[in-house]
């Protein structure tokens, strides 16, 4: 029997072949060594139509990553949603990144939900609509964000049998495990719906320390483990402070120096790791120091090197400061940086040297 003949007698025994859909598109993170971690490609980033799972301590640049994300979603000509079961999403920050927070754009939806059922309802109904409406293009990406799973109160939890809402004490050992037996039932579920109307799902959620834990990783996630299963690619997060590299009263915080761990990633090689800076604003908000960071990154992976102390850059030598200065007065530096880069689709370099920020770098900054 023929190879043709074959697949023509079993799809009529079990049917045609299902679809192979595969990821239809990617939404950039802004930031190209993260988006190299992620995708093999410095272009890319986070893959459409996937559960991504991005946990960390507190004040680690989980939803500033979202926030870039929806971004790019809506420059795509997409819709990003948002579940803000924390009660800290702040739309002046998020505007400052570049993104749009005006809900009469129909750009952004937020949502504040009491329970974890009424949260996933909402993403699953939002994506389902949107598309079955076809309200945007349907190569335009969406995106829902869900901030933070460990926030998130199961039904069971939060009301009683006659739907009433229970007293704050009124909770079992149960209770501690409804979570856990929330997520087990839906990512399933939101998982398909995720790949189905290409909707990229974004859980953000906290760490734990496991009590008793002497060898190994002491660091949970609040939820059970469903995300580690349903999740194609799973984010570990975390940072460091930039300082003006002075003590006492004239110490001065300008930043943070975040590093992502890749720890799964079921679309490109996993474990791979990436740091990027994030500098605060003195009017308040934040932004990436994209063009400081590529530098540092081109700097570890040996794709631009000091001579001393110095960086030589078209024909001059600057300190690296002097050197960021002068590229962000560039509109072509990002162009110029990335084409430093030996890209052959084979993995960069190890690090030359992990070094910490440069005082020198703090102080300019």
């Amino acid at each position: 029997m023929t190879k043709t003949a074959l697949a023509a007698a079993l799809a009529g025994i079990i049917g045609e072949n299902a679809e192979q859909v595969g990821i239809k598109n990617w939404l950039d993170t802004g930031i190209p060594e993260l988006n190299k971690a992620l995708s093999a490609c410095y272009e890319n980033g986070i893959p459409g139509g996937r559960v991504i799972e991005i946990f960390g301590p507190a004040s680690s640049g989980k939803t500033f990553i979202a926030t870039m994300i929806m971004k790019a979603a809506q420059e795509a000509g997409g819709i990003a949603g948002f579940s803000d079961h924390e009660r800290s999403f702040d739309p002046k920050l998020a505007s400052s990144l570049g993104m749009e927070t005006d809900p009469n754009t129909g750009l952004f939806v937020y949502k504040r939900p009491q329970t974890f059922e009424e949260s996933i309802q909402i993403a699953v109904t939002f994506a389902e609509q949107v598309r079955k409406r076809k309200l945007i293009p349907d190569d335009a990406p969406l995106v829902w964000v869900f901030d933070s799973v460990a926030s998130m109160i199961p039904h069971d939890k939060l009301y009683d049998e006659k739907g009433n809402r229970r007293a704050a004490g009124d909770y079992n050992m149960r209770d501690k495990l409804a979570l856990a037996t929330a997520t087990s039932q839906s990512y399933p579920i939101l998982a398909q719906f995720a790949e189905d109307y290409n909707m990229t799902v974004l859980l953000l959620n906290q760490i734990r320390m496991k009590p008793g834990v002497m060898f190994g990783d002491p660091t949970t996630t609040p939820g059970g483990q469903a995300a580690e299963f349903y999740a194609s690619i799973r984010i570990s997060l975390g940072r460091k402070m930039i300082t003006n590299g002075k003590t006492g009263d004239e110490k001065q915080i300008s930043g943070q120096e975040i590093t992502a761990n890749i720890v799964k990633n079921k679309v490109a090689r996993p474990f791979q790791k990436a740091k990027w800076r994030v500098l605060f604003k003195e009017g308040g908000g934040a932004l990436i120091d994209v063009i400081g960071s590529t530098v540092d990154f081109l700097l570890r992976k040996g794709f631009m090197v000091r001579d001393g102390k110095r960086i030589e850059w078209e024909g001059k030598k600057y300190f690296e400061a002097a050197l960021v200065a002068h590229l962000q007065t560039d509109p072509d530096a990002m162009k110029k940086l990335m084409a430093l880069v030996d890209d052959t689709g084979e993995d960069v370099p190890e690090d030359v040297a992990e070094s910490d920020i440069s005082t020198e770098l703090a102080k300019a900054e």
